[in-house]
C-alpha cells in the first residue's frame, strides 16, 4: 500500500499522462514545439493564475481554428480524470475540478443547452477517451512512473514512449493529425 503522499503523486502522474496521451495526436509537432513540457508538483503549480497539480504544455495555436479541435479539447479535459479512474479503479476528484469546469464551459459555448444534449456529448466523449486509454494503459503507466521520478519531462524524455501509442478508430480525430 502506498503512503498518502506517494498515492497522491501517482494520481497526479496518471492524470497528466492521460493528458499527454490525448496530445499524442499532434505527434511530429511535439518534437518541434520548444514549449512542450509536462510538470507535476503535489504542492501545486501556478498555470496562468490557476492552481494545478500538474500540466502538459504545448503550443496548439495552429490547430485552434480547425473544426475538430474543440472536440479534441473537450476530450482532453476528460482524459486525465478518466485515465486516473481506469488505471487506479478510483480517481482523485480534486484533480479533475479545473478540467470539469473547462469541459462544461466548452459544452455551453458549443450551444449545448439541454441537459440531455450535454449528457449525450459527455457520454460520447467519455467512451472515446476510455477506449483510447484502454488501448494505451502501458503508455500511461510508463509516463506516470517517469513523471514521478523526474517531476518535469520534455520531449526527449517521452519520445520513445510516444512512438508506442495505439490509436483507436475515434482517436485521433480525423483532421488534427
Amino acid at each position: 500500500m502506498l503512503n498518502e503522499d506517494k498515492q497522491l503523486l501517482w494520481h497526479i502522474a496518471v492524470h497528466e499522462a492521460g493528458h499527454l496521451l490525448a496530445c499524442a495526436v499532434f505527434g511530429k509537432n511535439l518534437a518541434a514545439d520548444q514549449s512542450f513540457i509536462i510538470k507535476m508538483n503535489k504542492n501545486g503549480l501556478d498555470i496562468n493564475n490557476i492552481q494545478a497539480s500538474g500540466h502538459v504544455s504545448l503550443d496548439l495555436s495552429q490547430y485552434e481554428k480547425q473544426e475538430q479541435f474543440k472536440e479534441w479539447l473537450m476530450i482532453n479535459y476528460l482524459i486525465g480524470h478518466r485515465a486516473d479512474l481506469l488505471i487506479n479503479a478510483m480517481a482523485n476528484e480534486a484533480l479533475f475540478e479545473n478540467d470539469k469546469k473547462c469541459w462544461n464551459k466548452c459544452a455551453t459555448e458549443n450551444e449545448m443547452n439541454s441537459l440531455e444534449q450535454i449528457q449525450a456529448l459527455f457520454k460520447q466523449h467519455t467512451k472515446i477517451a476510455d477506449d483510447f486509454i484502454n488501448a494505451n494503459q502501458n503508455f500511461i503507466k510508463n509516463v506516470a512512473n517517469l513523471l514521478i521520478k523526474k517531476q518535469t519531462l520534455v520531449y526527449k524524455d517521452v519520445e520513445s514512449l510516444l512512438s508506442q501509442i495505439k490509436f483507436t478508430s475515434e482517436f485521433p480525430l480525423s483532421t488534427l493529425s
